[in-house]
Order: C-alpha cells, then structure tokens, then sequence
C-alpha cells in the first residue's frame, strides 16, 4: 500500500470511528430520554456512567473491526460513492442487529415496541453519521482524481494506433479518470514507434511482471488490434495473480464472454475485467450474512 493509499485509509478509518463515537453517544441520550424514561416513568437525568464510557470505548473499535473484516478498508480511492452508500447501508444493519443482540436485548422494557425503536433509533444514527461522513470523503477523493492530484499508476499493454489513440483521449480529457501512464509494452515491435516523444517502452509481456512490481503498477490497459483477440487471453493469463485492474477497449470483448464479467467503465471507453463471477460488494455481503449468523448462533448457545 503506497503513502497515498494509507492516507486516505487512515482518514476512513478515523471518519469511520467519529461516527461510531457520535452515533453511540447520541443513541444513549435517546435510551435515557426516550426509552428509559417511559420505563421507569420519569424523566432520567443524563449521566456518563460506566456503562456509558463502555460503550463509548468499545463500540467504534467494535465498527472498525468489523469493516475490517468485510474489506471495507481495501482501495478506498476507488470506491464508488453510489455503491458505498448501499455497502453502508447493509452492513449498519448487519452490525446493528450484533450489537442489539449482544447487549440491548436483555434490556427491561415496557413492551415489545421499544425493541423496534431502539434498533431503528441506533441503526438511523450509525447510517447517516458514517454515510455523511464517507460522503464528503468519497467526494473529495473523486474531485481529486478528476483534478489529477490523485492518480494510479497505469501499464498500456500495445503500441498500435488504437493504442496511440486511447492514449490522447484520455491525456487530452479535461477531467482525469485517475490514470498516469508509467509506459507501454509492445507487443509488435514495428508500430512501437508511434509512441515516440510520448510514452517510454518499458519491455515486452515477458517483462510484464517484473514492469508491475518495479513500477507498482495499479492498472493495466490492453489495446491490441481486433484481429489480435488470441494475445488477449495469453494476457490476461500472464497477469492473472498480479492484482491489477486489468481494461480492455470495448470491440474485443467478445473473446471473454463467458470467461470472465465484464463492467462497463467510464462509459464506452473501456471494460473492466473482473474473473470473479460474484461482484465485490456482493462477496462483502455474503461475508457480513455468514458472520451476523454465526455470531446470533454464538450467542444463543451461550
């Protein structure tokens, strides 16, 4: 993870942790005011007990290591503000519901009406604190990318025209995608020319590897001539374990249907290839489910 990746983790986790403290510490003013009160049937004064400082502790670290677990902290630079909302939004029920189970259930209360408001009460709190706050973050990170004060390194796998012109397209946009070219590898050495005074040669696909590591390389872009498709497979193959972003030019993705998913990105410009056949934040989901179950079992048999 270089400097820039850890940064803007940290301020996650740091936004992420306010949240928790905020949401926490309102959601327990609520029980006293609202829920405890009309249980006793008095107004409770508001006092910062030990159950308070408790909570107040242990309740964010508990959040932390649950986004943790379910990989809400890999590649927060490129996360989608859309799609992190609903990730937000179904794993603050998820932990909500451990938490109530864990130490809200055996609660005294004067019926069972109180249970569905303290859950929605500590669920409505946690969601919006932590949504708002990954909001502004999210949106600060896409302004700079935009801006091209934030960029990922990128390999351009081709050297032909097509790859000369996608190459122009996106230095000549006025927004930036977040891709700062590093070089190019050829694959034919007789158009590798057109890049002169633009973009080094960095080597061949033998070399692609070692390219990635040397240079930390985040994506890679392949741009090969439509009647290249069988390069593409033997490509995808050579940087199958190398965890990059791996884009092709859309007329080539016939070749892969089948093989891998396909996301479109930025429109028609490219396409993402992604050989897990389940998207991320659906595995995250699925993560979160198995957890949640495990752990109301756990609970239960103790």
């Amino acid at each position: 993870m270089d400097k820039q990746q850890k940064y803007y983790t940290i301020k996650y986790i740091l936004a992420d942790y306010l949240a928790a403290v905020a949401a926490w510490g309102l959601f327990y003013s609520f029980r006293k005011i609202y829920i405890e009160s009309g249980k006793f049937g008095y107004q409770l004064d508001i006092n910062l007990d030990n159950h308070f400082w408790m909570g107040i502790i242990f309740i964010p670290i508990f959040w932390l290591l649950f986004y943790t677990l379910i990989g809400t902290y890999k590649n927060v630079l490129r996360r989608s503000r859309l799609r992190e909302i609903g990730e937000t939004l179904y794993v603050s029920i998820m932990g909500v519901l451990l938490i109530f189970f864990a130490l809200l259930l055996d609660d005294t209360i004067v019926n069972y009406k109180s249970y569905y408001e303290t859950i929605f009460a500590l669920f409505a709190m946690h969601f919006l604190f932590t949504a708002s706050l990954r909001f502004i973050l999210s949106t600060g990170v896409a302004r700079k990318i935009r801006n091209r004060t934030i960029g990922f390194n990128t390999l351009l796998i081709g050297s032909n025209l097509k790859a000369l012109n996608l190459f122009n397209e996106f230095e000549s946009a006025k927004a930036s995608y977040g891709n700062k070219f590093i070089g190019f590898i050829n694959i034919d050495e007789t158009n590798g020319h057109l890049f002169e005074n633009k973009l080094p040669c960095l080597g061949s696909l033998l070399d692609a590897r070692k390219i990635i590591a040397d240079y930390k390389v985040e994506e890679v872009i392949i741009a090969v001539e439509s009647i290249e498709h069988e390069k593409v497979g033997r490509i995808v193959n050579e940087l199958e374990d190398t965890k990059v972003t791996l884009k092709v030019i859309p007329d080539i993705y016939d070749i892969l249907t089948g093989t891998v998913k396909l996301n479109a990105i930025f429109g028609a410009l490219l396409l993402e290839i992604n050989p897990e056949i389940m998207p991320q934040w659906q595995q995250n989901a699925k993560r979160v489910f198995d957890i949640t179950v495990a752990v109301f079992f756990l609970i239960l048999l103790i």
